[in-house]
């Protein structure tokens, strides 16, 4: 059998079979030799070139231009970040940055407190009231943002762990909005506005991918 999907070293006729499958498309299929592999080389190039060109002509934002409003939230370790679209175009953007995570244990200050060693160090104090300010300061972030809410068609959503808690609990700001509601399906790492963006430049990223026929 061929090692690639161009070497005609085996002529059998299933293997030309494949290579007809492949040129199926080209209206003047009956006059390709499937036995000159140099000319099977050169119209392969000629399709790579013709496929690039329709790639070009696609508009794969159209579909999100026509969206309308969108929104991208995320909430993580101490981190916030709202981002609101429409279609391709940024709106605008808030975001919220506490200490609230035990740097030598790596821990949030919130759930070690839920254990039974509560600490009561001038470090926990501390990683406590900036938890209290972040929480507030997300909550009036929310509720500036609660038009958008009501009006976005999709909301993506990052926030694992007790961070779900803070918008999707009853009488919380996305409760109402659950329908809406998309996971963030992409890597992330911190819940930042650098992040959300790389968040949707993924999310509205087309690729083309080539393949050789098996």
């Amino acid at each position: 059998m061929p090692t690639n999907a161009y070497d005609l070293k085996d002529d059998s006729e299933e293997s030309k079979e494949k290579y007809k499958v492949f040129f199926n498309e080209e209206n003047n299929i009956d006059q390709v030799d499937f036995t000159n592999q140099a000319m099977l080389s050169k119209r392969h190039e000629e399709l790579l070139e013709k496929a690039i060109i329709k790639k070009k002509e696609i508009r794969p934002f159209e579909l999100v231009n026509k969206l309308g409003l969108w929104i991208i939230l995320m909430c993580q370790g101490g981190s916030f970040s709202i981002v609101i679209f429409d279609g391709m175009k940024l709106i605008t953007h808030k975001s919220d940055k506490k200490y609230i995570i035990r740097k030598m244990a790596g821990k949030r200050q919130l759930n070690k407190d839920r254990t039974k060693s509560v600490m009561n160090s001038t470090g926990s104090q501390m990683r406590r009231e900036m938890e209290r300010v972040h929480q507030q300061n997300v909550a009036n972030i929310m509720e500036e943002c609660k038009q958008y809410l009501a009006d976005s068609q999709v909301i993506f959503l990052h926030a694992p762990g007790i961070n779900r808690h803070f918008f999707l609990t009853e009488g919380k700001p996305l409760k109402p909005y659950m329908e809406k509601i998309k996971p963030v399906i992409v890597h992330t790492k911190k819940a930042n506005f650098e992040n959300v963006i790389d968040v949707f430049e993924k999310l509205t990223a087309v690729s083309l991918i080539f393949a050789a026929i098996p």
